[in-house]
């Protein structure tokens, strides 16, 4: 991991995040024969044979070995690739259950062909919320004894993501370099790789560190390390798991990552120190009503306002709702914001809510229907709102003019042989936030909602031109959400339709009625009036 100030600069690069489940049913109907060159074995799909290479392969020598055999020859580039042979030879048992291990062992090659590392994975496992669902599976390994994986710094367990919900394949990557660059601390290091398992290829994914306490991780001594959690995902974990965790008065769940065996009083401090915080956010003034303490004695300034501005910039629909960690170090009574993680549905890419895939808004992160209203009330704080601003402008601005500038097609590049293979692999992958078929459309929309992005939030949070929020709710909930300039017409809006009612128009709490021809001068909502539908 990055720690600011100390590790330097983030150097990874990252890779698909997915995972592989048509592996644990089609590796017994799939017909494979050995790939001398490196045990790679051919791979079909719908008639067709496709010979998956690492960067360092010798192509023209493994095409004339099948010369006339009808296979077509694909080739990564710049990649290193990890080649994974499990115990049981296969993947299907641990791709039925996320509790179900394996072992095995890793071969690292670099892109020039050298091997830079060879060992014993102790535990092979998949890993994954909504990810898991997916054909092709993330996974997790754990060596028998610590090894510094691609200059990432010695430690025994590590991730592979698979980016399965972005089509691109480098958003992970973008979100982790931009957290990195913008200081926060203990950032996931992480580079892009080629993933061969038993002789068969796997996909492009992304090596990365595990979120985890140690001198190479998150180095805060004996600290708390916990992690805002959805409350179902929250319940598995307490009452089933058996894991350690506590709720605030406000419903955010969290699960305590470290200590790993908390006590009992080390459960109460903790739980008692975020409530307070809470309180105190919370509290109008930003001052604790009982204790007098302001919320930045509690909450770490400078890293709450880079990491809201990294899950505000990128439209995190995930942002301080899942995968959303803190930590106190030790000796200290202060909680940090970090280390930044999971970034595969950013910049638009979550098709399942019109909202969020608008490049346009300020979304304080309280979208999300089971987010926290934690960072909304922060942005309340004048001190809070104020350097968020300043941040933005000196620091996150500027990143993403980079991005702009030639980051995207510097990362694109990095992986696309990699990603264009992947996508014959798991071509009949499910993907829910699929959208444009082809990878170039895939990246052409990624740049144009980075573009959109960065000119909204420029104009609103420098340049000082005053948007209004139009909201429109069905039924007690936001529908729709419209960021429109001060004084210009929103115009016509969206019909709901609902099967055994007639929609008769928007109207406000007031009962006037939403009117398209007059300029919107104020934020406003707007609720659905319906008619019954005589039977």
């Amino acid at each position: 991991m990055i720690e600011k100030g100390n590790r330097g600069r983030f150097l990874g690069m990252m890779a698909c995040m997915a995972a592989a489940a048509a592996v644990c049913i089609g590796l017994e109907t799939m017909e494979a024969q050995a790939y001398p060159y490196a045990n790679v074995r051919i791979f079909e799909d719908q008639g067709k044979k496709y010979l998956f290479l690492p960067s360092w392969a010798d192509a023209e020598e493994e095409a004339g070995r099948y010369q006339g055999e009808g296979v077509t020859v694909m080739q990564s580039e710049n990649l290193p690739n990890l080649e994974v042979d499990t115990a049981s030879g296969s993947l299907a048992y641990v791709c039925q259950d996320k509790g179900n291990t394996d072992k095995g062992n890793l071969r690292v090659t670099m892109p020039d062909g050298t091997q830079s590392y060879e060992g014993v994975i102790a535990e092979w496992r998949t890993r994954g919320n909504s990810t898991w669902t997916l054909d092709k599976k993330a996974f997790q390994l754990k060596l028998s004894v610590e090894a510094d994986l691609l200059g990432m710094g010695a430690a025994k367990t590590w991730i592979l993501l698979a980016n399965g919900f972005d089509e691109t394949g480098i958003r992970n990557t973008i979100a982790l370099r931009m957290a990195a660059d913008a200081g926060l601390s203990f950032t996931p290091e992480c580079r892009p790789v080629d993933l061969y398992c038993n002789g068969e290829y796997q996909g492009n994914y992304l090596l990365c560190e595990k979120i985890q306490v140690g001198e190479e991780r998150v180095d805060i001594g004996e600290g708390f390390l916990v992690e805002r959690e959805l409350q179902d995902r929250y319940e598995v974990a307490v009452y089933l798991e058996g894991r350690k965790g506590f709720v605030t008065e406000r419903g955010d769940c969290y699960l305590i990552e470290n200590p790993k065996e908390p006590t009992a009083e080390q459960e109460e401090w903790i739980g008692r120190l975020i409530q307070q915080a809470e309180d105190a956010v919370f509290s109008g003034d930003g001052i604790h009503p009982v204790t007098g303490k302001h919320w930045s004695e509690y909450l770490d300034r400078d890293s709450f306002v880079r990491k809201y501005l990294l899950e505000e910039v990128t439209k995190n629909y995930d942002g301080g709702v899942t995968s959303a960690f803190y930590y106190v170090p030790e000796g200290e009574k202060r909680i940090y914001a970090g280390p930044a993680w999971d970034y595969d549905a950013i910049f638009g890419n979550f098709v399942m809510d019109e909202m969020n895939s608008n490049p346009e808004g300020v979304t304080e992160l309280a979208d999300h229907i089971f987010g926290s209203d934690l960072y909304s009330a922060l942005m309340q704080q004048e001190d809070f709102r104020r350097e968020v601003f300043s941040c933005f402008e000196r620091v996150y601005q500027p990143l993403l003019e980079k991005l702009l500038a030639g980051g995207i097609d510097e990362l694109a590049a990095q992986t696309e042989r990699s990603v264009e293979m992947d996508h014959v692999r798991w071509r009949e992958m499910d993907n829910r936030h699929q959208y444009y078929e082809s990878y170039e459309d895939n990246l052409r929309y990624l740049k144009y909602f980075v573009e959109k992005r960065l000119r909204f939030l420029q104009e609103v949070w420098v340049d000082g031109l005053v948007y209004r929020t139009v909201t429109l709710r069905v039924e007690g909930s936001d529908w729709r959400k419209f960021y429109v300039k001060d004084g210009a017409l929103l115009g016509d809006v969206p019909v709901p339709f609902l099967n055994d009612r007639l929609f008769i128009g928007w109207y406000g709490e007031n009962g006037r009625k939403y009117d398209p021809y007059r300029p919107v001068y104020e934020d406003m909502t707007f609720g659905a009036k319906w008619q019954e539908i005589a039977q």
